[in-house]
């Protein structure tokens, strides 16, 4: 299992010879690869887990590359966002772990959407129905963040 992962949050992710994931070697947009957006229900704000795809400038972000993994950190609308990524050591996996953190006083609740699209080999190794299944397939889940203080 091979992931690659820019500091913007494009990149892909690979099981011996299938893409998991679309990706091109694109450093303008940097626009390939998982994604999970987060928005807060009562408004229109929405923004990404990294920097792309949405583009929207954090409050504040930063960004971790470790040998064993990379963590994503951004502030937007008061709620602090973590994101870490690895790959199971032992085994053919990619995990992500997301914590949220309401730091305003009043309860939050957001609206959480994720997914990522199949590579363009998909097709040839899963099989065309299953191949546009998991392209159409999105995380989607709301929570409800109390207040902080």
């Amino acid at each position: 299992y091979h992931v690659l992962l820019t500091s913007a949050g494009g990149g892909y992710s690979r099981w011996q010879e299938v893409s998991l994931t679309r990706w091109r070697a694109d450093t303008t947009l940097d626009n390939w690869g998982s994604w999970l957006y987060i928005q807060v229900e009562d408004s229109s704000a929405l923004w990404s887990a990294g920097y792309q795809p949405t583009g929207a400038l954090p409050e504040s972000q930063r960004v971790l590359f470790h040998p064993h993994m990379v963590e994503f950190h951004r502030r937007d609308h008061d709620i602090a966002l973590t994101m870490e990524i690895t790959v199971a050591p032992d085994d053919d996996v990619e995990i992500r772990l997301v914590t949220l953190t309401n730091e305003s006083e009043r309860p939050r609740r957001l609206l959480e959407r994720g997914g990522s699209l199949g590579g363009s080999n998909c097709a040839a190794v899963i099989g065309p129905s299953l191949s546009a299944a998991a392209r159409s397939t999105a995380l989607r889940s709301a929570r409800t963040l109390p207040g902080h203080g």
